[in-house]
């Protein structure tokens, strides 16, 4: 019975040291990648259009809820697409690599496409056309659609009777689902090249109650300001994509493991960076693959943060070399990507008079 005693105790404790050594916590780290769009240097001068055409119906009477929601829709519509120009010419006017930004009007169908592409033709008016603007290229709002989902069913309401009484009754909840769609291009006719494209979605939901699904729909208000808002949001963001993305990713590292590894993480609480790393190198002398795995990664994680890339890389191979994981591998992929961003990278901030 002492035997079986002395191995549980024994078991416990290995599962204990187990769960310590793999143990992590994370560490913030702050990068910047480079733009998603790269223009040419010789873009100076742009002109923003709304490629799309589209013809308003006759602002007859409605005569039941579907027909009134399908003609507030073309009106959202309107509006959506004056906010999400308005939201791309705010973005861009930010923008110091650009000399002259035109707001045009609407050219309807200039660019025409097969495929996805200009057609020949399409790109001899482009070109006319930024030749007339004396422009470099063209962003252009190429689609735009707002599409309202309706959903009606009974509902229990409160009306009050002339004596102030709530009273219940009878009615109907309605709900409006209107997804929003746009889609995004930027021409460089003198190249024949469609620069970028990308697409946005996003949806607004709205419900009220009424005695009857129209006044439901009276009661609910206005969806306009959403839409707008985030209509002017899509244009923010696709000037954006111009932009290096300053972001936050967080990299787990091994924070328990021996009395290094605490006295290590309590380093890293206080921002000693260089103290953890002379502790998690002191780890490497101990014969231990897993334990060295552990120490070289963290060691990677630290100088990523310190932003010294080349260093990090290194440190993250040699935990690879004492454990063959696939996430270790999956990290040295990231490292080399980084890497290899980063000379792209300060050709933008440069370019951006960062």
């Amino acid at each position: 019975m002492k035997k079986q005693s002395t191995y549980i105790l024994i078991s416990l404790l290995l599962l204990l040291f187990s769960i310590s050594c793999s143990s992590t916590k994370e560490l913030a780290i702050g990068i910047v990648e480079p733009a998603p769009v790269q223009l040419p240097n010789t873009v100076k001068r742009i002109g923003v259009v709304r490629n799309i055409s589209y013809s308003q119906k006759e602002n007859s009477p409605a005569k039941n809820i579907d027909a009134l929601v399908s003609r507030d829709d073309e009106f959202l519509t309107e509006k959506g697409i004056d906010a999400a120009v308005d939201g791309l010419l705010k973005k861009l006017l930010q923008d110091p690599r650009f000399d002259t930004i035109i707001n045009l009007s609407e050219v309807g169908d200039l660019i025409r496409t097969e495929g996805g592409q200009p057609t020949p033709n399409s790109w001899q008016d482009i070109r006319a056309f930024c030749e007339r603007h004396e422009l470099d290229a063209v962003f252009s709002l190429d689609y735009y659609q707002t599409d309202t989902q309706i959903t009606i069913k009974k509902a229990k309401i409160y009306e009050r009777d002339l004596m102030r009484t709530d009273v219940a009754k009878k009615g109907h909840e309605l709900t409006l689902e209107t997804l929003i769609e746009n889609g995004w291009k930027i021409y460089d006719p003198f190249q024949n090249l469609v620069l970028d494209e990308f697409t946005f979605e996003d949806q607004i939901s709205s419900s009220a109650t009424g005695s009857s699904p129209l006044k439901a729909y009276l009661n609910m208000g206005t969806i306009q300001d959403s839409l707008v808002i985030k209509s002017r949001g899509t244009g923010i963001a696709y000037g954006s994509r111009l932009q290096p993305l300053e972001k936050t990713i967080f990299r787990p590292y091994y924070a328990k493991g021996t009395a290094g590894f605490i006295a290590a993480q309590d380093k890293i609480a206080e921002e000693d960076w260089h103290g953890a790393i002379a502790l998690w190198k002191k780890e490497l002398s101990v014969n231990k693959n897993k334990l060295q795995a552990m120490a070289c990664h963290n060691l990677a994680v630290v100088y990523e943060y310190l932003e010294d890339l080349k260093e990090a890389k290194l440190w993250a191979s040699k935990a690879y070399e004492y454990n063959k994981s696939k996430k270790a591998l999956n990290y040295i992929e990231e490292l080399e990507l980084r890497i290899s961003q980063n000379q792209l990278l300060q050709d933008q901030l440069a370019y951006l008079e960062r």
